[in-house]
């Protein structure tokens, strides 16, 4: 099998999947608020890795989909914008399954001749791709139609990321906004924390332990 590898599609190949991936980072970032948009090694980091959870698991993408929401929310993603991003990759896959699925029927028509089979296929395809990402654009819908939790009583119990040293005062990262915060204890950078008071625009906070 191999010897009758052809090199230069093998690298072209290559180069279209890095490229791909690199594409689909941009347009995450593209669709988040500049304030609240991480890097683009972060995004492809995300990406990297609920691509490789989708191709292992069985029943990958309905894994990775989920992985993919978790590490958008570690990354400082607000929950809405999180799945509004993860819809509208959704939307843009099952757009590109259906096509290349439509062009290759198109094309094999004049090669192989008309089959019922061909009819069959292509609304199944089509219904199995626009399926997936009807489900998940439900979830953002309803991620965006929810009522959010205001006031001091909302931000009590809600988690985030320490985004400097924490003492007697620092920074941390909640719902995608970022706090003036203080602690009991000293917490390290990029530790886990949890709201305990609000007191104006300065929240106190712990550290979660892993």
């Amino acid at each position: 099998m191999l010897g009758n590898l052809n090199p230069l599609l093998a690298i072209v190949a290559v180069a279209a999947e890095v490229l791909s991936l690199a594409a689909y980072a941009q347009l995450a970032r593209t669709l988040l608020q500049a304030a609240n948009r991480p890097s683009f090694v972060a995004i492809l980091r995300v990406q990297l890795a609920t691509l490789g959870m989708s191709h292992v698991v069985p029943g990958g993408g309905t894994a990775a989909t989920p992985l993919a929401f978790r590490l958008l929310r570690r990354a400082g993603i607000d929950r809405s914008d999180a799945m509004f991003v993860l819809s509208a990759q959704s939307i843009g896959s099952a757009a590109v399954l259906s096509a290349i699925l439509l062009t290759a029927l198109v094309v094999s028509i004049p090669l192989r001749g008309a089959n019922p089979a061909y009819v069959v296929t292509a609304i199944v395809g089509t219904l199995i791709t626009g399926g997936f990402a009807a489900v998940v654009i439900a979830i953002a819908l309803k991620a965006q139609l929810q009522k959010p939790l205001v006031g001091k009583e909302g931000m009590i119990g809600e988690e985030g990321w320490a985004v400097t040293d924490i003492s007697a005062g620092g920074r941390v990262l909640i719902r995608g906004e970022y706090w003036s915060a203080s602690s009991d204890r000293p917490i390290e950078k990029g530790a886990r924390i949890r709201v305990l008071q609000v007191d104006n625009l300065n929240v106190r906070v712990e550290r979660i332990e892993p």
